[in-house]
């Protein structure tokens, strides 16, 4: 069955979406399903296999062409034939509204997916799509984004085995070994499930990463970590403007390095009591308010 999203599937949803690899740091997946669901000329549908989600698309029309958007079925069903009925799904929503064409996006290096539309009838249309973001941060992240690697952004169930090495590997050679703190990284906040890690890869290689924890009234950057033969190239920057804009609104808090207190503030944190010490380094609390 296929049917309009509701509410008690969003989750299930935005899980799917980051499953399947659709998720980028630049797009915050649960807005685009809210602005989605709340507008009056798009939808999300959703593919049920009795109480499991096992698929969907986000279908709009923009006045002149339908589009469809996030197309994705969970790994352990493809094959079954749910990606070609849910494009029958849209192009029935979008018929239904008088739509007279339909057009997608493929993103660069997902060539495998071609043969699947083009199986359906689709084809290159001849056409260059350009695009920019409003916000210039997101235009930074979006353009961050290289061939050989760029920003990423997962829960900890979503990461793979060798990214969760690469991570922890990146975190124990900076606090662990350059810096001399004995600590416990490992400190049972990594797999939450509304922990959200952040790093960039480059040339197959971690090259700096950070983790956004959930916590009472807003989010709490920490283990903001640079390789050293990559600093000074705003690395760490691009990390905190990911998880500032894909959380918008509430408090943000986070304990930095005395050292890095101005790279903090530029993102608009300050300062919040006296300075103390952790593992033998000085630290300070800051707080971002909005």
């Amino acid at each position: 069955m296929i049917s309009e999203l509701v509410d008690s599937e969003l989750d299930a949803v935005l899980a799917l979406w980051a499953a399947t690899g659709l998720t980028r740091p630049w797009n915050d997946p649960q807005a685009d399903a809210v602005r989605a669901v709340e507008g009056a000329t798009s939808s999300i549908l959703v593919a049920h296999d009795g109480d499991d989600v096992v698929g969907s698309v986000m279908v709009g029309l923009d006045g002149h062409r339908g589009w469809v958007y996030y197309l994705a079925v969970a790994p352990e069903r493809q094959g079954e034939g749910w990606g070609r009925r849910l494009m029958a799904a849209a192009e029935d929503w979008l018929r239904d509204r008088g739509a007279p064409k339909l057009q997608l996006m493929v993103r660069t290096g997902n060539s495998a997916v071609l043969g699947f539309y083009d199986s359906l009838g689709y084809g290159d249309q001849r056409v260059t799509v350009l695009g920019r973001f409003l916000d210039p941060a997101l235009e930074q992240l979006r353009a961050s984004e290289t061939p050989d690697g760029g920003l990423r952004s997962a829960a900890f169930a979503e990461l793979t085995a060798a990214q969760l090495y690469a991570i922890l590997q990146l975190r124990s050679r900076i606090f662990v070994v350059e810096q001399e703190c004995v600590f416990l990284d490992l400190d049972g906040r990594d797999q939450e499930p509304n922990t959200i890690h952040f790093w960039w890869e480059e040339s197959g290689e971690t090259i700096a990463a950070a983790r956004v924890l959930e916590i009472q009234g807003g989010h709490k950057i920490s283990r903001v970590v640079t390789a050293p033969e990559h600093r000074g190239r705003g690395l760490a920057d691009m990390l905190i403007d990911a998880a500032l804009i894909r959380w918008p609104t509430g408090d943000f808090v986070l304990d930095a390095q005395a050292h890095l207190v101005d790279l903090y503030a530029r993102h608009g944190f300050a300062a919040e009591g006296d300075r103390f010490d952790e593992d033998g380094i000085s630290h300070q609390t800051m707080r971002l308010t909005r």
